[in-house]
């Protein structure tokens, strides 16, 4: 279950950074070079959406099993 949200995180967080990047980039591209595309390598932009992809795989199992450790019970009366 906690990979399907660690999924989803990451494909809406990718989608939408994506979005505000070529929404900050495209319209300078012509002003700058007139080419709509970047100037940048075009392994850097798969590096960028494996990294988030691997952190965000990361980031959610880890305190998910974290906070699982503990008892029911223990867990209702903590303070």
């Amino acid at each position: 279950m906690m990979s399907v949200e660690a999924l989803l995180t990451a494909l809406v967080g990718i989608v939408l950074g994506t979005g505000v990047a070529a929404g900050a980039l495209i319209p300078l591209g012509p002003a700058l070079d007139g080419s709509v595309l970047t100037g940048g390598p075009a392994w850097l932009h798969p590096a960028i959406v494996g990294t988030s992809a691997a952190l965000t795989f990361v980031a959610v199992p880890l305190p998910t099993s974290v906070a699982l450790r503990a008892k029911p019970v223990e867990a209702a009366v903590a303070p």
